[in-house]
Parts: structure tokens; C-alpha cells; sequence
């Protein structure tokens, strides 16, 4: 084996799998990081000092995806970390060549340049993985981009197939011994490819975003519409009361005229106390949510709240303080209060007391969101509640828990806190205003 392929190969065998975890956005155990660091440098250096060809690469990918995926959760999103990694090591390596070339020096001529050189590519490697990190969480958080597996897949198969179609121009020209392309124009023609794959990366989630938007738009208009017409069936209802009032006094007045203890006992099961329990039903705590002033999560609230009342259950809501704007995303959101409003209901309804309390607390540096049921202790440990698959529900049923998780790791000002007292669950989640 020539010592010089094996050094090449060992030296920049890092390259992917430094690039891959920088880029990675979601949370990851350093074990698994570092796991992911070995594999993929060992499968990089067995298949390089075998066979540096084009079949060489077509076994190394499938390799790489592999391991990508069990390092990284099972993340099918994890998939686009290897054509990913890769092209920035391909514009880091040329961006490097092209100095070099504009210098006339020649790195292989010179142990010393030759390392400067692999230290200055590492060097690019890790400041273009950075960027690439920053730039998507910023782009996809501006544009409120749901991941979708599909368009991960679509993505990895556009840069796998540009990238194989790379490599295969680079051994085709060295086998025919073309020495007339320069670095320049090899730099020059994948920079055009990844710009290519950033606007069709852009195209379809600015298109999604676009159809989304739309129908959240259309949905919260929905929601708010049968807010509205709530709160006014409410408020109808507390006006005939009003107008009632008066009258039930006078009743109550003749009786205690009268003396009839007897009759005004009977009035007062009959008439005045289940007026008192209508009063105290769910529908008359919607108002309270107008005290949160973004439309579209108040909008989901009510329809939530609505469709629970209909379905039996017991709602207690408590807002005291008017809530400004959130330091979240509206839509991440909009989409925890879903999954835990939605748990909360499905566990209450096996209950005997079918309760569901939402309480919204503001203080000066942050604002707390708790939402408890009523629930039938299976046995579950608050250790495992948030793992795929785990659920007060039954099994295989705790997905939407597993995803609040997933969402929440791109906010370092929200916690979040799982109680469990007295047969009530409650989910407590606390953000912390940002600063300007």
C-alpha cells in the first residue's frame, strides 16, 4: 500500500463527518456525535485506500446515509448531511486550489504546503458548515418552513445525483489523462450547481410556505369567526339573564314575604340553581381569551375549547393579564398548545370528572402557559412520556409529545416542565422574553 494514499485518506477523511454534525441543527448525544465521527471516517478511509474510482463512491454513499441515519435519531432528515457535507468539501477544496494556483504553488510538492493546504480546506469546511447551519435555521424560521420528508428526499437526490455526476466527469477526465481543466473551471462549475440546488431548495419551501400560509390564514379566520360567534352567544345569553334578574328577585321576594320557606327551597333547586350552574359552564370562560392578542392563537384555542365543550368536557380557563407578543414563532406555537390541548382532551374523556384547566400567567421577563386534565394513571414514568411511542394513551400513540420536543430544541428561551398531582397531568411551558 503506497504510505502516501494512507495519509491523504486519514487526513481528510474528517472533512464529511466534521461538516455533517456542524450542519446538523437538531439535538444529538455527544456519543452519537462522536460515533458518527468514527464510522464515517473509517468507512471514507477503507473505501479510499481500496479503490479511488467513481465505484468507490457509489459504495461509500450508501455507507455514509446509513450511518448518518442511526447516528442522527433515525432522522430521515439526515439524509441530505452526505451530498451536503460533500459539496462543501468540493468548493472548500477548489476555493483552496484556486489560490494555490493563482500563486503558482504547487501543494504536493511540499509536505509543509501540503498540510497548510489540508488545514486551510478544515478551516473553510468548518466556517461554510457554519454558515450553511445559520442560514437554513434563519431561512426556515422567516419563512415558518415545516421539514417535510419529502422535500428532504427530493433534495438529497438532486445533490446526490449532481454530485455522482461530478465525480464521474473527474475520473472520466483523469482517465483519459485531461490535464486541460483547471481548478477554476471544475471551482466555476459546482459553485453553478449549488446555486442551482439552492433555488430549487428556495423555490419549493417558498411555494409550501406560500400554500400553508394560506391556509392557516383561511383556518384562523375560520377559528376566530366561530370565537366570535361564541363570545356574542354568550354575551345574548347574560343580556336575557339580566332581563330575568329582576324578575327572580321579585319571585324570591314574594316567598320570603310570604314566609314560605318551603316554596322558596323548592324555587331555589328548580330555578335559581341551575341557572347558577349554566353561568359556570365552559363557554362563558371563552371571552377570557381575549386577552391574548395574537389572532391566530386565539383562534386555535377556541376551536380546541369549542370542540372539547362539545364533546363533554369540563373547561376552566384563566387569563388575568392582557398577553402581549410571544417570543416564539406564532406557528411552533400554535403547534405545542394543539398537541398538548389535544392529549388533554383524549385523556380527560376517560375520566369521571372530565376536566381541562388553561391557565396563562405573564410576569415581567416571561410567560407561562399550563394546561391540565384530568387522567387515569397507566403506570407511565414522566421519564419516558416524551419518547416516540410512549403515551398516557396506549402504546404507539405518543408522537405528538416526541414532536413538541423536536420543536422546541431551536429555542433556547423556552422551557418547558411535566407535573403529575392529584390524577392531574399538566404541561407547563415557560417563555422567556427576548431582548432587542
Amino acid at each position: 500500500m503506497d504510505i502516501t494514499i494512507l495519509l491523504d485518506a486519514i487526513s481528510t477523511s474528517f472533512w464529511l463527518p466534521v461538516s455533517a454534525n456542524i450542519m446538523w441543527t437538531k439535538h444529538v448525544s455527544l456519543q452519537k456525535r462522536i460515533l458518527s465521527f468514527i464510522m464515517m471516517s473509517l468507512a471514507y478511509i477503507c473505501i479510499y485506500i481500496r479503490d479511488n474510482t467513481f465505484s468507490s463512491v457509489m459504495i461509500l454513499w450508501p455507507i455514509l446515509f446509513l450511518i448518518t441515519y442511526f447516528c442522527f435519531n433515525k432522522d430521515i432528515n439526515s439524509f441530505i448531511l452526505v451530498p451536503g457535507a460533500y459539496m462543501i468539501g468540493v468548493v472548500a477544496n477548489y476555493a483552496i486550489a484556486i489560490i494555490f494556483y493563482f500563486i503558482k504553488v504547487d501543494a504536493h510538492a511540499d509536505n509543509v504546503l501540503y498540510f497548510v493546504r489540508l488545514f486551510l480546506i478544515t478551516v473553510l469546511i468548518v466556517v461554510l458548515s457554519y454558515l450553511v447551519n445559520r442560514l437554513y435555521l434563519k431561512y426556515t424560521k422567516a419563512i415558518e418552513y415545516i421539514p417535510s420528508k419529502n422535500i428532504t428526499i427530493a433534495m438529497t437526490v438532486i445533490i446526490t445525483i449532481v454530485g455522482l455526476f461530478y465525480w464521474f466527469m473527474v475520473f472520466h477526465a483523469k482517465s483519459l489523462g485531461d490535464e486541460t481543466i483547471t481548478p477554476i473551471i471544475y471551482f466555476v462549475f459546482y459553485l453553478a450547481q449549488a446555486a442551482l440546488i439552492v433555488l430549487i431548495f428556495h423555490f419549493i419551501t417558498f411555494n409550501i410556505y406560500s400554500t400553508q400560509k394560506t391556509k392557516r390564514e383561511e383556518e384562523s379566520k375560520r377559528n376566530l369567526l366561530e370565537y366570535t360567534s361564541q363570545v356574542e352567544n354568550m354575551y345574548d345569553e347574560l343580556r336575557s339573564f339580566k332581563h330575568d334578574y329582576v324578575n327572580v328577585l321579585l319571585t324570591l321576594s314574594s316567598f320570603i314575604d310570604n314566609n314560605d320557606m318551603d316554596g322558596l327551597n323548592a324555587y331555589f333547586k328548580s330555578t335559581v340553581l341551575p341557572t347558577s350552574e349554566k353561568l359556570n359552564q365552559g363557554k362563558y370562560y371563552l371571552h377570557k381569551l381575549s386577552k391574548i392578542k395574537e389572532p391566530a392563537i386565539k383562534g386555535m384555542l377556541s376551536a380546541k375549547f369549542i370542540n372539547a365543550m362539545n364533546l363533554g368536557i369540563n373547561l376552566f380557563v384563566d387569563i388575568m393579564d392582557d398577553i402581549p407578543e410571544i417570543s416564539m414563532s406564532v406557528l411552533d406555537l400554535t403547534r405545542i398548545l394543539g398537541i398538548y390541548i389535544d392529549n388533554a382532551v383524549e385523556a380527560a374523556l376517560e375520566t369521571e370528572s372530565k376536566e381541562i384547566k388553561f391557565n396563562v400567567v405573564l410576569d415581567q421577563s416571561s410567560v407561562a402557559i399550563i394546561v391540565a386534565n384530568s387522567f387515569v394513571n397507566k403506570g407511565i414514568f414522566l421519564s419516558e412520556i416524551e419518547k416516540k411511542g410512549i403515551s398516557t394513551k396506549g402504546e404507539g400513540r405518543g408522537i405528538g409529545l416526541d414532536n413538541v420536543r423536536k420543536i422546541l430544541e431551536s429555542y433556547e428561551n423556552v422551557s418547558k416542565m411535566t407535573e403529575i398531582n392529584d390524577n392531574y397531568f399538566s404541561q407547563t411551558l415557560v417563555i422567556e422574553k427576548m431582548t432587542a
